[in-house]
Parts: C-alpha cells; structure tokens; sequence
C-alpha cells in the first residue's frame, strides 16, 4: 500500500499534464501512487497521459465516461486511492519537490487527519511567480479548526482589501492532503453538484466533524492563477464557471444538520460564509448585465449592500493595476530616450 496518492482530475489537459505529473516524480517521497483522472476529455490528454505511462511514468489512468466535473474526478480518484493519505493536484499546478515528505512527517508526528500548506503563486502570461499566499503567516505549525478556517472563507471584501486594492488571503483555496481512513470513516466526498466551492464544502465538513488539521509555514504548492492581477490577463487552461448555488444549499444544510453542535460564533462565521456567497454571486451578475448593455441592473447594487463591497474591491484593483502598467510605460519611454 503506498504511503500517499495523489489524485489529479484532468480536462483537456494535454498542454500542461506533463508538468504536473514530473512535479510528482521529482518528490522526495517515493512511497507513491498518481491517479489520473481523465474527465472525458476531447483533446488529447488520454494519449499524452498514456505516453508518459510509455515512458516509465507509474501512472493509473482512470477514465471518466462523461465529463462530470473536478468533484466527480476527485471523488473518482478518491475511491480508486490506496494510500494512507490522499492529496490532489489540479493538472495546471505543481508541487515543490519537499512537499509531500514535509505534510507526511507533519502528519505522522501530530497525528493529523488533515494537512496543508502555503502557496507560491504562478502568473502564466508572466511566466514567473509573483507572490505567495501565506495561509499560515507564522514561522511554526499552526492548528485549524473550523472557526479560524471560515473567518477566512466568507470571500466578503474587508476595507483593508478595498482601500489597498490586494486580495486578502481565501482559506477554502488550501490544497491539504487527507487522511484516507478519515473521509472513508466519516463518508466524506466532494458535493458533485459544486462546480465551484466545492473545497470550501469538503474542508469545512471534516472540520466539523473533528479533523485534527493544522497548516505548516512552508508554501509547496504552486498555484496557477485563474486569473492575475499582476498581469491583467486568464489562465487559458482555467474553466471555472461561476455557479454558487449549489455553496449557498450547502451552507443551508450544515447549518441544519450540525445545529446544535455549532458554537454561536461558528454559527454567526457560516452565516457570513452564505453572505459573502450571495454577494460575489450578485456581483458577478451585475457584470455580466452592464457587459450587456443592462444600465437598469445598478439598482442591483442597492438590493443587497455587500455587492458594494465587491465593486469597490473591483474597481481599486484596476485603478491598482492601471497606475501600474502607466508607470511602467513611462518607465519604458524614459530608458529608450537618447541619454544627453
């Protein structure tokens, strides 16, 4: 039995499947399996992943017969998994070659169900990283439970973040790895009607239900921005669909079903959690209707106050980003001008 699998749903992956597999193969843990999971996908991933099997890659290819979505191949994943620990790699990100040593060790020392870590942050058009999201910003091994986990989860935009024009640190964008026995034990999956929010689900379900999970210091996953405030531009290989009501539901029946097991102040923070939900939702319709010529959808800002707050995060990372590349193009004119 293999000390950890890693599990990596794939859609039409072909251009960058490679990378994430060789970011595997560069561990310092050998005591491995990778599960890919190919979510019926109509280009060439099958026969990229079965020429790098072809290679030498020890590689368990699971073939999705309909495209069900990253949950469903996760879950596929999940249930073909014989490691002791289950960790998932999207097919556009990489690990750093300590990272699953490091959680191990973390894990077996503290008797952890769930692990994670800190992100180094990939800007694709920039081809660099530029940053990193520190979701333990100190220098030691840091508990999580679900309180501290949903204070950062609820996406609602603080002032902080409005006035700066940065985006705050999103718990439910931690790639743990998990015990297998615990989600086997506790009957835990991923929601397959979440195409989105769906760690945001899992995470706060084991949780609930007792995990021991703490976050290391080290960021060891690269991450690949959907989208980059850095360069202004989106991942081609990102095909996330904005759909939260599958989270609010969500929401509503964890709050139905842990009732009385729920602390006020844990209560009050997945209260937030469905606020901030509904907010980004509503935002991103008034978008979509401005984009459209819909000018009578700003009334929509008056229907639900916590939109404002995603406008005014929007627009400060813009005016953010637009002094930026002014500058730069100054900075550019200035250097070409011939020195007197």
């Amino acid at each position: 039995m293999p000390l950890v699998s890693i599990v990596i749903p794939a859609y039409n992956a072909a251009a960058f499947i490679h990378r994430s597999v060789a970011s595997i193969q560069q561990q310092t843990l050998t005591d491995l399996e990778i599960l890919v999971v190919d979510d019926a996908s109509t280009d060439d991933t099958i026969a990229t992943v079965e020429a790098l099997i072809a290679e030498g890659a020890e590689i368990r290819l699971l073939r999705q017969e309909k495209n069900g979505g990253v949950a469903v191949a996760r879950n596929t994943g999940i249930d073909q998994a014989r490691g002791r620990y289950i960790a998932f790699l999207d097919a556009d990100d990489i690990f750093l070659p300590e990272r699953l040593e490091h959680l191990v060790q973390q894990a077996e020392a503290q008797q952890l169900d769930v692990v994670g870590d800190n992100q180094v942050l990939l800007d694709l058009h920039l081809g660099r990283h530029v940053g990193a999201t520190a979701f333990n910003p100190t220098a030691q091994l840091k508990a999580m439970d679900a309180l501290t986990f949903l204070k950062r989860a609820n996406n609602i935009p603080s002032l902080r973040e409005i006035l700066s024009g940065h985006r705050g640190t999103y718990s439910p964008l931690i790639k743990p790895m998990i015990r297998r026995d615990f989600l086997t034990q506790h009957g835990l999956r991923y929601d397959p009607a979440c195409k989105i929010g769906e760690d945001f689900d899992l995470h706060i379900r084991c949780l609930l239900e007792g995990a021991r999970a703490a976050l290391v210091p080290q960021a060891y996953y690269v991450y690949t921005l959907a989208y980059s405030d850095y360069s202004a531009t989106r991942s081609p290989h990102s095909r996330t669909v904005l759909n939260l009501k599958p989270v609010l539901r969500n929401i509503d029946q964890l709050l139905q079903r842990y009732g009385g097991r729920l602390s006020p102040v844990v209560r009050r923070e997945l209260v937030r959690c469905k606020s901030g939900a509904r907010g980004l939702e509503r935002f991103e319709q008034l978008k979509t209707d401005l984009y459209r010529g819909r000018v009578h959808a700003l009334l929509g800002l008056f229907a639900l106050p916590v939109v404002w707050r995603y406008t005014a995060r929007s627009t400060t990372i813009k005016l953010r980003h637009l002094s930026t590349r002014l500058l730069d193009r100054r900075r550019a004119r200035r250097a070409m001008e011939p020195s007197h």
